[in-house]
């Protein structure tokens, strides 16, 4: 990530969490937005907008057990898509 998107991310523990959620997610997120997008460049550009997003919003699921992180993740990358 550039130091642009992690402008949104305010300290060493809420970075690392970013950190881990891209590094375990982010597969599954270019997976998916490719089912519904069909092009890898705009499954990447999805990718990186909902990281952008979780990013700007993590507060609401840093404290969150793992299957509702998924979740939220599968559904803002969802969202992103097909808005793309």
């Amino acid at each position: 990530m550039d130091k642009n998107k992690e402008a949104f991310i305010y300290d060493e523990n809420s970075r690392g969490f970013i950190l881990e959620l891209y590094n375990k997610y982010r597969i599954q997120m270019l997976k998916l937005a490719f089912s519904k997008l069909n092009d890898w460049h705009e499954a990447e550009d999805a990718v990186e907008e909902a990281f952008i997003n979780i990013a700007k919003n993590y507060k609401k699921i840093i404290n969150s057990e793992s299957y509702e992180v998924k979740k939220y993740i599968i559904v803002t990358v969802n969202n992103i898509s097909y808005n793309i």
